[in-house]
């Protein structure tokens, strides 16, 4: 590690002592939160990290940029991945992030439309020895299979970094 992922790796485990996780799995979970953070298809903004408050329970949750190609360009499509409690038994929870003016595209078969869940075989199939680089990787696929957003209005304004995402609905909503 560098000093910098030193020091990242230090907070989160120091963090994940505040949360609700079984002793014996925060290095474990401190290692498969730096791996999602440092997943290779990232755009320029770095992934952070925040505590979340999920009822009597305190997770970690991160916010990964995830860069997307589409029409010859890419994209930054923010995703959410919260490490639930019973981590490794059951599958991080990882939701699209949408912003104003667009929506999860209805054709793409990992995205939950109403939810913004996203739920690839990886995550469906996930057990205790599953590692979140394989769910990254067919996110990653999907994405750029069958792009997860879609401009709602194309005469909105412009919406922060999704400027110029173009209408992937060809039913012309």
């Amino acid at each position: 590690y560098d000093a910098n992922a030193q020091n990242t790796l230090l907070r989160i485990r120091s963090e994940l002592n505040q949360c609700s996780y079984n002793q014996n799995m925060k290095d474990y979970l401190a290692n498969m939160i730096i791996q999602a953070m440092n997943f290779p298809k990232r755009s320029q903004q770095q992934p952070r990290h925040f505590i979340r408050n999920m009822g009597v329970d305190k997770i970690i949750m991160v916010w990964y940029p995830m860069n997307v190609p589409f029409m010859g360009k890419s994209f930054s499509v923010p995703l959410q991945i919260f490490f639930m409690k019973n981590i490794p038994y059951e599958p991080p929870q990882i939701f699209l992030e949408v912003v104003q003016g667009s929506a999860p595209n209805t054709k793409n078969p990992d995205v939950d439309a109403n939810t913004r869940r996203i739920m690839t075989n990886s995550l469906r199939n996930w057990n205790q020895y599953s590692i979140i680089e394989n769910a990254m990787n067919e996110i990653f696929a999907s994405f750029s299979a069958n792009f997860p957003i879609y401009k709602v209005n194309p005469n909105s304004k412009p919406a922060n970094q999704y400027s110029g995402y173009g209408n992937n609905n060809s039913s012309g909503d």
